[in-house]
Parts: structure tokens; sequence; C-alpha cells
């Protein structure tokens, strides 16, 4: 949206993150270069798709081929020695069954549009974030 609709935007780049320990915790990041003149639009649109994906979720055009990219992620990443590891560690640390780890099918029939949308609602929180501009020297310290 941010590339191909509002033109502007180089190296979009989306990246979550959950974690167990010392308590559950989770971030979100989203960033973006951009002309200095574009932030503003820009930041809004990604705060309005945010909002827009956590009230209605996503449409089946994108839900199918988001299934079958986090089904081959997963079927490369089974045979790598850092997936074995991470999962042995689950194990391990958490006590996670190997099966349910494992268990794809399952997983993936857990990737709705409802739970998409209340896992939008959950990761993001339009009161709680951090915003980082990062201009040009000329714009801070005009010659």
């Amino acid at each position: 949206m941010l590339r191909g609709e509002l033109g502007g935007v180089y190296s979009p780049s989306v990246w979550t993150w959950a974690g167990r320990e010392p308590e559950a915790h989770h971030a979100l990041r989203i960033s973006f270069e951009c002309a200095p003149e574009n932030v503003e639009r820009l930041t809004r649109a990604v705060f309005d798709e945010l909002d827009a994906l956590g009230r209605t979720g996503i449409g089946v055009e994108y839900l199918e081929p988001l299934k079958r990219e986090l089904q081959r992620t997963h079927d490369a990443r089974v045979h790598t020695s850092g997936w074995w590891l991470a999962t042995l560690v689950r194990i391990y640390l958490y006590g996670d069954a190997f099966s349910q780890i494992n268990d794809t099918s399952a997983a993936l029939q857990r990737v709705t549009s409802p739970n998409i949308a209340a896992t939008a609602r959950r990761l993001f929180d339009p009161n709680n974030y951090v915003r980082v501009v990062s201009r040009p020297a000329s714009a801070v310290f005009p010659p």
C-alpha cells in the first residue's frame, strides 16, 4: 500500500516479535525511507492501515497466499539446524509439545481474518508507540 498506491516509499519493512520471558511481551516495528515532505502523510497511512486491519482483518485474496507462504517457510525451515535448535529450546524451557510445534495444519487453521484482526489490535496500541524520524543533515543543520 505505501509503496504501490501512495508511492514515494523506499525499502518498507515490517517486523514483529513476541517473547515469554521474563513475562509475555511483543513488539511491532514498521519502517520505511521516504522524502522528508512525505513523512507525515505516509505515517498517517500506516496508522490508518493498522487501524483498519484491527477492525476488519484481511481479505481472502491476501489470506490464502499468506497461508501458502507460511507453509512454504515452515517446510524450508524444518530442514535447518536453527529451527531444530529453537524448537528444542522451546521444548526444554517451556515444556511445549513437539507435536504441537510441528503441526502446521492446526496452526494454519488459526490464521483467519478475525484472528489477524485480534492480533493487530493486541500488537498495535495507537497510544503506546515510539516514532523516530531521521532527517537529512541539511534539514537539521541548514548551510
